[in-house]
């Protein structure tokens, strides 16, 4: 049988502060305590995989068999989903042996979370290869980040929500109250050390949040900002945000350094599946079905964010529904509600 891999976590150190997710934490901890598959979704930039590492990191004590963070970002086809968790857990190929029967039998009998990072490019993948390892290791569970249901069975969904945003009147002390202002404000000061939220920044800082729906990487985009511009004037650009919400850390996955990228990122990929799906089952293209719908898929044009939008909505059966969709909350911790973003 092939060990795995020795240390006991592969978690990243985190290099900045965990806003506003305190709440969170505890809700995901107690669900993942109660099932063996959970799934954060929910839309680009809310900070599924953020979410997903501090939870890991908050429950290492429980797996004395490891805690393995699987980044799926990399993987362009289906097929390397096995390999890509078999190279996470210092596994190498056996001559004879399938990869997936190789992962199953090192994770046989171990106490393992196994955290599946941005599973929705790869996503029938990755259910398959869940299910098999879930099947075949009692002891294993998994943690995945997507921005669509696994449908395994069993699954247990949480969406994660956005950041409270600021509810007026725009005082200073309401605003600081809210998660969202929060981390603008501590972000922003990184980039501007002697920015204060204060009677003059505070509507700006709340209508920032607002605008962008308390979404933590178009937050953190938003503050890369101060220093070039005034928040006052962040705020008042915020109409065109694609291509005000530009240069992120340049060590940031390329998805991750603009606004756009983040959310063009998978949408594009899934709405085109959904529609050559939808196509194909109403027969209008044409020749060798296999053949034929992935070349014609492959040659597609990039479907804007407006199409991806559509196409969930013609297509309810489509992953894609809920790449538009994200969880509003107010920072007086009033009933959520799911909306379709303003960003898109």
């Amino acid at each position: 049988m092939t060990e795995v891999a020795t240390s006991q976590h592969n978690l990243p150190a985190a290099l900045s502060t965990f806003v506003g997710r305190d709440n969170e934490l505890r809700e995901t901890r107690r669900l993942l305590g109660a099932t063996r598959v959970l799934t954060l979704i929910g839309a680009g930039g809310v900070g599924k995989t953020r979410l997903a590492v501090h939870l890991g990191a908050a429950v290492l004590d429980a797996y004395p068999d490891g805690v393995w963070l699987v980044d799926l970002t990399p993987v362009a086809h289906p097929r390397r989903v096995a390999r890509a968790v078999a190279g996470v857990l210092g596994l190498h190929d056996r001559a004879g042996t399938p990869l997936v029967r190789l992962v199953a039998d090192a994770l046989q009998g171990n106490r393992v979370l196994l955290i599946l990072d941005n599973c929705e490019h790869v996503l029938d993948a990755c259910a398959r290869l869940a299910e098999h390892l879930l099947r075949a290791c009692p002891a294993l569970q998994v943690l995945a980040t997507s921005r669509a249901p696994l449908g395994v069975d069993g699954e247990q969904l949480w969406r994660v929500p956005s950041l409270a945003v600021p509810e007026p009147p725009d005082t200073p002390d309401r605003v600081a109250r809210s998660a969202a202002a929060e981390l603008f404000v501590q972000r922003a000061a990184a980039v501007e050390a002697t920015l204060r939220l204060g009677k003059e920044t505070a509507p700006a800082v709340a209508s920032i949040c607002r605008r962008l729906d308390g979404i933590p990487l178009a937050l953190e985009l938003a503050a890369t900002r101060v220093g070039a511009l005034s928040v006052e004037q962040i705020a008042a650009r915020l109409d065109d945000r694609f291509r005000l919400l530009v240069g992120g850390h340049h060590t940031a996955p390329p998805r991750q350094q603009t606004l756009l990228a983040t959310l063009e990122w998978s949408p594009a990929l899934l709405a085109a599946r959904a529609l050559v799906d939808a196509l194909a089952a109403r027969h209008v293209l044409t020749g060798s079905p296999l053949l034929s719908l992935s070349s014609r898929a492959r040659a597609m044009p990039s479907i804007s964010r407006r199409s991806s939008c559509a196409v969930a909505a013609s297509t309810s059966s489509s992953p894609a529904l809920y790449l538009c969709q994200i969880r509003r909350r107010s920072s007086n911790g009033e009933a959520s509600r799911t909306v379709v973003s303003n960003t898109s």
